[in-house]
């Protein structure tokens, strides 16, 4: 090439660079994915031919029914299936014959399992089930001949607690249940009166018991240390209001949330303080470092930790509605409740932006559980999940 033609050749792509610069047009490096070579391979230079105008190439199809991509380029649906964009509903366990599942938790790990309880009045038993609901990973863990209704559990740690409820006013037979988990060194400790929710921070568990005078009591993973946290005053039998929910902020100063009939009640981890936070009543409670969230039958709700100053316009901030809310919880900045009259479960940020549906037809819901990926479920009949 004679040095006056590479000299012009020069100017040009300098040419053709400046005006890049001015009209903003960026440079496109593409990455070795892009073109599916490995790193430092000439092949991962792209060869485009001459006619070709578009690309018509992409990584993944978000609006179809790829489960590994759905609605997202690597949103999984955790082995349920995809459908036009949008994570389908999987069901992990159906109930045995003749009994009625009650509790539900999930251990958070990535390889972790899911636990439920079920009874059909004669004995009590838990199980447990691989987050894909492979049939043949479904075992019981756990049974005993008792009338006692294992309603809630949680899992924290390496173990598993769970509440069984006795349905007798003043009979004081329920009792906390823990174990391993898989189902070794169980041990239970009572008696309460109809101890029916439970929830744990970063080291103990916290329950509820709707009658007796002990309400709140909390214990180590392993039930040691029985501590009662609030109760009721007057004479044993006189109670003085009936509790609804139970929510507990982590860390040594967070703080415990109580639903009652007349408002919802905040009480100090480390002194005897309780304090109103509403003067309305809920169904079932979640908590943030900063919110609280409250279900009422038909109405998410979200509240300042300290309670609504007096007279301020939008507190509390309505998040969602419905017709039958029955649970919700709180998760990296979403919250997530069930509606049980449509048989729905839904996903709203904190702020209230986002509101979703995540799974529908779901009969009778009344317990939501989820780890990083999924939100789980438990009906009488079954228990599922859907990833977020």
């Amino acid at each position: 090439m004679r040095r006056g033609s590479a000299l012009a050749i020069l100017f040009a792509v300098a040419g053709l660079s400046a005006c890049q610069a001015l009209l903003g047009v960026e440079e496109v490096t593409l990455r070795d994915e892009d073109t599916g070579a490995s790193p430092g391979d000439s092949a991962a230079t792209a060869e485009v031919a001459p006619d070709s105008a578009t690309v018509t190439d992409s990584p993944c199809d978000t609006a179809g029914d790829d489960p590994n991509h759905c609605g997202a380029c690597g949103h999984s649906c955790g082995g349920g299936g995809c459908a036009a964009g949008v994570c389908q509903a999987l069901v992990l366990a159906k109930a045995t014959t003749g009994t009625q599942i009650y509790g539900l938790a999930v251990d958070t790990n990535a390889s972790g399992v899911v636990f439920f309880s079920q009874t059909d009045g004669k004995t009590a038993r838990v199980e447990r089930v691989e987050k894909t609901g492979a049939p043949a990973s479904r075992r019981i863990i756990w049974s005993l001949a008792t009338a006692l209704t294992p309603t809630r559990m949680t899992y924290i740690g390496d173990r598993l607690v769970s509440v069984l409820t006795d349905d007798i006013t003043l009979a004081r037979d329920g009792k906390l249940l823990a174990m391993k988990s898989d189902g070794t060194e169980w041990n239970d400790k009572g008696a309460w009166d109809r101890p029916f929710r439970i929830v744990h921070d970063e080291s103990q568990v916290y329950w509820l018991n709707d009658g007796d005078l002990d309400v709140v009591l909390r214990a180590s993973p392993i039930l040691g240390g029985v501590e009662a946290m609030y109760g009721y005053e007057g004479d044993a039998g006189t109670f003085r209001d009936r509790v609804f929910a139970l929510a507990v902020q982590d860390g040594v100063s967070g703080w415990i949330f109580v639903s009652t009939a007349t408002g919802v009640l905040r009480v100090s981890k480390n002194a005897p303080d309780l304090g109103p936070v509403t003067s309305f009543s809920a169904v079932a409670l979640a908590a943030s470092n900063e919110r609280l969230f409250a279900a009422t039958r038909t109405e998410l709700r979200s509240v300042p930790i300290g309670g609504c100053p007096p007279a301020t316009p939008g507190c509390p901030a309505v998040l969602a509605k419905g017709r039958e809310l029955v649970d919700v919880v709180h998760d990296k900045g979403v919250v997530y409740y069930a509606d049980r009259f449509d048989g729905t479960v839904h996903a709203v940020n904190a702020d209230g932006t986002g509101a979703r549906v995540l799974a529908t037809g779901q009969t009778d819901l009344h317990v939501l559980a989820t780890d990083s990926l999924s939100v789980y479920w438990a009906s009488p009949t079954a228990v599922g999940k859907v990833a977020k």
